[in-house]
């Protein structure tokens, strides 16, 4: 999909009340150069739109099609292979009640060919998570769900201590990114003060902000490896301990991280 290389929007319009649109939605509508809409998206969110922009109904009532599926599809690829922002507009949440998981398919399949994309019910991917968490390279879910299975994958490497995270925004016009760091667990004021929590998950979120936001990849790497030569010395906090490894404290664990930065 090169030729103008536009852009794609989908967005969710909610249960019905205008109102609900989010922040971001409203701005891409108000940007927008085609607007493609569904039967169940709000008619009054259109008013969002440019004055000069192209306004396209594909509603669906009672098995009755303004467009079928297939249409849909090739559409929004056509006007995007125009440069147009094009903004895809449906009722509800898309990808749980509507058919949001098809288009983003279609749309992959004529960029990203080499890409595989799947997919899954968030309660499926919890199960697979268990099953068979190798299958997995990538997993893309909104913010409920993504705390929920975040939390499932860090157990799987043993603690929530060891698992580092990043909520990364768009770029501003400066091409800076505005981003959050943060161990994927919370906060556990039960232990504060005891010198006995897991230092990991926060130093790796530093390792993060120095690649992700910073572009200082070669530090973040030394931080990676940093850690793993300590892992691999034996040394465990509390919530990793396993016979036949040495058990050490918050700082000692931090000192030790900090000796293997060469």
């Amino acid at each position: 999909m090169k030729k103008g290389k536009g852009q794609v929007i989908l967005i969710g319009a909610g249960p019905g009340d205008e109102g609900l649109i989010t922040v971001k939605g409203k701005a891409w509508l108000e940007s927008a150069d085609v607007l493609i809409y569904d039967h169940l998206a709000n008619k009054n969110l259109n008013q969002y739109a440019k004055s000069d922009a192209e306004i396209i109904y594909a509603g669906k009532i009672s098995g009755q099609a303004t467009l079928t599926q297939d249409q849909i599809n090739s559409l929004l690829v056509d006007k995007a292979l125009e440069g147009k922002i094009v903004v895809r507009l449906k009722g509800g949440d898309p990808f749980i009640f509507g058919r949001g998981g098809e288009e983003v398919q279609f749309l992959k399949d004529k960029e990203y060919k080499k890409i595989e994309l799947n997919h899954m019910l968030a309660d499926n991917c919890a199960m697979q998570l268990l099953r068979n968490p190798k299958q997995f390279d990538v997993i893309l879910a909104d913010n409920l769900f993504g705390d929920m299975l975040s939390d499932e994958a860090a157990m799987l490497t043993g603690s929530l201590g060891l698992l580092p995270s990043a909520s990364l925004g768009d770029k501003d016009k400066n091409g800076k990114t505005r981003s959050l760091y943060e161990p994927v667990h919370g906060s556990a004021p039960d232990i504060a003060g005891k010198n006995i929590s897991n230092p990991i998950a926060t130093i790796l979120s530093f390792s993060m902000a120095l690649k992700y936001s910073l572009d200082l990849e070669k530090e973040s790497s030394l931080l990676d490896k940093a850690v793993e030569k300590t892992l691999e010395d034996g040394l465990r906090t509390t919530d990793i301990m396993s016979k036949g490894k040495k058990k050490v404290s918050t700082s000692d664990m931090g000192d030790a991280i900090i000796s293997n930065l060469n």
